[in-house]
Formats: structure tokens, C-alpha cells, sequence
């Protein structure tokens, strides 16, 4: 955090002071890649917010909003309750859950990333006002939302980085203030084509860090970042792609295939990156370190954030930002390597991967029409007693990749689901997952 110091004092003072016991809403406002989400995060994790609030919660909106999935993560921050449990009830059900939960408590709720009045609305009701200093944090990209949302009160305008700031935050990302006199002019004027957003001046000083120290070639990067007339964040961020190697740049495209603000789990991408033969294989290096130089290369760069580590420091969860997942989603397309459809737009020739939540939909149809796949990653409903047979994935023969995961919060001892293998010969990773009570699960080769 850089240059964010009085709008952090300013945020915790109204989330904290006691001369307004009414429930209120306080939002941030500013562009993407301007550090909204960190300073929210970084106010979530204060101190003095997690001893003065009495529950707490986090869900990231996004410009596709589900208010069923709002309400899931929203319940799983105050209580811990799990997806599996909660797929079950009614949107209905979940409100009046959530209402019930924070009744007659002091809660802060973060609702970050916001696109719509109507995602405000949707959810609005489920937080009561019993005079108790309740509050709601809210970030968007969008004035007129926090306006809505807030009723005009409480709206924070998040500043760009001035000269000094933007400065600091580049040597930062160095880990050092002091440069030759040459290169040092040229890292200043790049940093003022950033025009102050911290996320630019992060990847092209992460981009620089990396380059050798060779004047000609910094001229090269400081001549991409003014060139062309798009803006200038768009530009540093397709130049740091740009600089990748080849199997790098399938490796980074491949976070278009998550949902945006998605936590993705670092074994379930190298899995992935390893059945889709992106990882090139060294003598006597195992694929698994290949993959895990491959993902350090894109942290140094700035261009994957690192949101979880294990107790010894390695990289459990990863996470990217959005604009940099439009950027993935653009080029993959763009490419021919991927594209992400929802199940009514779904392209009936494809090799990659389908990945999605399924709930009484017939299996046989829909992966009658995918023979080429080579990964497949399911979420399945599966109610009480009900029976499911997944025997299409015999013709799959190019399957290399295969996970099942199934949810429900109360299965019956009856409830079974089958699933058929046959000659599966380039089968790399089999997962089955059962986040409730599974009666039977047979799997047949």
C-alpha cells in the first residue's frame, strides 16, 4: 500500500466511530487497478475492524452478479457454512438465513466490486439496522452505484498516485531506491505514463525488474508503453504479456477458463497445465517444479496474485486481477485456445475445458457433442435418492483430465452416482470429490 494512508485512516474512522448507530454504508470509488480491493482488504483485516465487529463478511460481485452465489459466500463469512451445504435452499431461504444470523449483531459487510444498483438491491434487505453501528463497505468502478447504494452519504473517492508515490511504489517493487542515473530517468518517465494508477506502474516496474540492464532495451519498454493511442494501463498490460515466452503465454491465458475473483487452488492448475501439455518437460525435473518455476515467473511479473500460503510458504491459492482475466479472455479467443461460454452458449467443438456447476441436466446430451475434450471438471447437484449414470465419457478417448465433484447437503443412503471409463489411455489426473453423505459411488473401466 502506497499513497493510500489518509483514505485508510478516513475509511476506518467511519467504519468505527460510535456517533452513528444507524446501519451505514461507506463506498470506495475509483477506476480498475487504482488498489480499491487491497484497501478494502486491508480494512477487513485490521485490527481494530476485527475486535469491534461482532461478524464479519466478504463477497465480490463483479459484473456478472448471481444473488444466490452473493448470498452463499455472504452466509459461508458470517457462520462458515459450505457451498454444499447451502446449494440446496431457495434464494429466499438464504436471505431470511443471512437476516436471521446478523440480527442484533454488530456486523461489517464487504461487498466489493459492485456493477449495479440491481446487485445492490437484490441483497439490501437481508441487512438489518438495530442501531448497533452496523456497517457496509462497499467498492465499485462505478460513482453512480455508490451513490445509489449509500443514498449520496459516506462516498470515497480513491486517488491517483502523485509523483513522489508513484515513484516509491516502482522502487518498491524493485526492493531498491537507488539506480544508475540512465536508467533511473527512464524508470521515472515511464512511471509518469502510468498517470498514477498503481496496478500499471506494478507490472511495467515488475516487467523492468526482469529486463536486462541494458539501456537500449529499457529505451524498447518505455517506447511500447507511449506508443499506439489506446490508454495507458492497456498498454503495460499487453506489453507485459507481449514479453512472455510462447508456453508462458498459454500458461497465463489459461486463468480465463476461472471465474473472475475465483481463489484457484495451485495443485488444481498445475494438474491442468500439465493434461493440456502447456508445461515442457526438463531431464530428471519433475513437472510439478516445472509448473511451479513457470507460476513464480508470472508472480514476479506481477501479473498473479498470491492469496494463500501454506504453513512452509509455498504457494497454496492464486488469484488474478480482472482486468488482467479480460486480457486472458481477449487473447485466448483471440488465439483459438479457449473460449468460456455459459451452458446456453455452448460452442459444440471444442479440445479444452468445460468446467461448470450441473443440476438435472442430462450428461449423455450434453457431452454427446464434445468428442475432442481432453479436460472435464464438474460440479454436480445430486439430490436424495436420486441415481446418476455418467457413462458418455466413454467416448472421450482423448481424456486426460477428469474431475468429478459432487454436492448436496443430505443425501439418502439410496442416492448413487456411476461413472463409466473405457480405454481412458491418456488419462493424467482422475479427482472425485463428495462434499456431503454419498451413498454409492461406482466407478467402472
Amino acid at each position: 500500500m502506497v499513497g493510500c494512508e489518509e483514505v485508510f485512516k478516513k475509511i476506518l474512522d467511519q467504519l468505527t466511530q460510535q456517533s452513528t448507530k444507524r446501519r451505514q454504508v461507506v463506498s470506495v470509488v475509483g477506476m480498475g487497478g487504482i488498489g480499491k480491493t487491497t484497501l478494502a482488504h486491508k480494512v477487513y483485516e485490521h485490527p481494530s475492524i476485527t475486535s469491534h465487529f461482532d461478524k464479519r463478511a466478504w463477497v465480490s460481485v463483479s459484473q456478472k452478479h448471481s444473488k444466490e452465489q452473493m448470498l452463499q459466500s455472504l452466509i459461508g463469512g458470517v457462520i462458515g457454512a459450505s457451498r454444499a451445504e447451502l446449494h440446496k435452499q431457495r434464494t429466499d431461504q438464504l436471505a431470511e438465513r443471512l437476516r436471521k444470523y446478523l440480527k442484533e449483531q454488530r456486523y461489517l459487510i464487504v461487498i466489493d466490486d459492485i456493477w449495479s444498483e440491481e446487485a445492490w438491491d437484490s441483497v439490501q434487505r437481508c441487512f438489518p439496522d438495530d442501531n448497533n453501528g452496523s456497517r457496509i463497505l462497499l467498492t465499485s468502478r462505478l460513482k453512480e452505484v455508490a451513490k445509489y447504494a449509500s443514498s449520496g452519504n459516506y462516498i470515497i473517492n480513491m486517488p491517483f498516485l502523485d509523483a513522489g508515490e508513484s515513484w516509491s511504489l516502482y522502487c518498491k517493487v524493485f526492493g531498491k531506491i537507488e539506480f544508475p542515473s540512465k536508467f533511473e530517468q527512464i524508470g521515472r518517465d515511464v512511471v509518469k505514463k502510468c498517470n498514477g494508477l498503481p496496478l500499471a506502474i506494478t507490472i511495467v516496474a515488475s516487467l523492468l525488474s526482469k529486463t536486462e540492464q541494458n539501456e537500449e532495451k529499457w529505451k524498447n519498454v518505455a517506447k511500447s508503453v507511449t506508443d499506439g493511442s489506446n490508454d495507458a494501463c492497456s498498454r503495460i498490460l499487453y506489453l507485459s504479456y507481449n514479453q512472455l515466452s510462447h508456453h508462458l503465454k498459454a500458461c497465463f491465458l489459461y486463468f480465463g477458463t476461472f471465474e473472475e475473483d475465483y481463489e484457484i487452488p495451485v495443485k488444481k492448475l498445475v494438474r491442468l497445465w500439465a493434461a493440456d501439455g502447456f508445461l515442457s518437460t526438463v531431464k530428471h525435473v519433475n513437472i510439478e517444479k516445472v509448473a511451479m518455476e513457470c507460476l513464480q515467473d508470472l508472480v514476479d511479473r506481477s501479473l498473479v496474485i498470491v492469496s494463500k500460503q501454506s504453513y512452509n510458504g509455498k504457494m497454496k491459492r492464486i488469484r488474478i486481477h480482472d482486468l488482467l482475466r479480460d486480457l486472458c479472455l481477449n487473447e485466448a479467443k483471440r488465439e483459438n485456445l479457449l473460449n468460456v461460454f455459459g451452458y446456453e452458449k455452448l460452442p459444440w467443438k471444442s479440445q479444452h475445458l468445460f468446467t461448470g456447476f450441473i443440476t438435472q441436466i442430462s450428461f449423455d446430451h450434453l457431452f454427446s457433442h464434445f468428442k475432442l475434450l481432453r479436460l472435464v471438471d464438474i460440479e454436480c447437484g445430486l439430490y436424495s435418492d436420486q441415481y446418476v449414470a455418467l457413462t458418455v465419457l466413454t467416448n472421450l478417448v482423448h481424456l486426460r483430465y477428469f474431475a468429478l465433484t459432487v454436492l448436496s447437503s443430505s443425501i439418502g443412503d439410496d442416492a448413487s452416482f456411476r461413472v463409466k471409463l473405457f480405454e481412458h489411455r491418456n488419462m493424467q489426473s482422475f479427482i472425485v470429490r463428495g462434499k456431503s453423505k454419498l451413498g454409492q459411488l461406482f466407478i467402472e473401466t
